[in-house]
């Protein structure tokens, strides 16, 4: 085990969850709370809960999460490449490993977000409190895991794009960077933007496995175009230049 994780590839896996992992722990604490209040202050009539249920306040608050890896994804090539080329590892190394960190970040939230939720309701009983029972949001975990990545994938690739090019030509393309998420919230309908765009397009969701299927082909071609924007970039010593 202790050779796998001299690996150099992993080696950056390691350290960045080290980096991060402290921020994972505090947005977790700081999400689920907010949500505890939410339903707390609905259920009390202090604030309208506009007739949704904690589920479906629960599957709305998901936008935070993705933000969240999303602006994570984004300071990923920004603040850590140069620091990992400096000793010693690879250009290749940090996008391996940050692959790896990027999937595993996405499946980690897409454990976390209905575990807090069945939290939600063990918390709720011991008080006392009045909740809604909805079914348990295990059975989207699949569809949290791809929301997520590609959500974390697209900052991932925003970040290199910003960190390769000059800030005029970096916009315009960042716009082209946020096609997988834009495609993952349209085959995946979720709540709020996936939903319009689902109305406004007029097509209904296909099924499971080509949406997941597509999906997957999104995230490899979002790790490949950063395989490739940074196989021979320029290595910078500042975050902004």
């Amino acid at each position: 085990m202790n050779g796998l994780w001299s690996q150099p590839v992993m080696i950056v896996l390691k350290h960045l969850w080290r980096s991060y992992r402290m921020s994972l722990l505090i947005y977790t604490l700081i999400f689920f709370v907010v949500f505890m209040g939410i339903n707390v202050m609905t259920n009390s009539n202090i604030i309208a809960s506009g007739g949704g249920s904690a589920e479906e306040i629960w599957k709305g608050a998901s936008m935070s999460p993705k933000i969240y890896l999303l602006v994570i994804g984004i300071l990923l090539t920004p603040v850590s490449l140069a620091g990992f080329v400096s000793n010693g590892l690879t250009r290749r190394h940090f996008i391996a490993g940050a692959g790896l960190f990027i999937a595993a970040m996405s499946l980690i939230f897409a454990i976390i977000i209905p575990a807090c939720y069945e939290l939600g309701k063990i918390v709720f009983g011991a008080l006392g409190v009045a909740w809604e029972q909805g079914q348990s949001l295990f059975g989207n975990s699949a569809e949290y895991f791809f929301l997520f990545l590609s959500y974390f994938g697209s900052g991932w690739l925003i970040g290199t794009l910003f960190y390769k090019f000059n800030w005029k030509a970096a916009i315009v393309l960042a716009a082209l960077a946020y096609t997988p998420t834009v495609l993952a919230e349209m085959l995946l309908g979720s709540e709020g933007l996936g939903e319009w765009l689902l109305d406004w397009t007029g097509i209904g969701a296909p099924a499971a496995a080509i949406r997941y299927v597509t999906l997957l082909l999104a995230a490899a071609a979002v790790f490949l175009l950063n395989k490739a924007l940074l196989s021979r970039v320029a290595i910078r010593r500042k975050m902004i230049m």
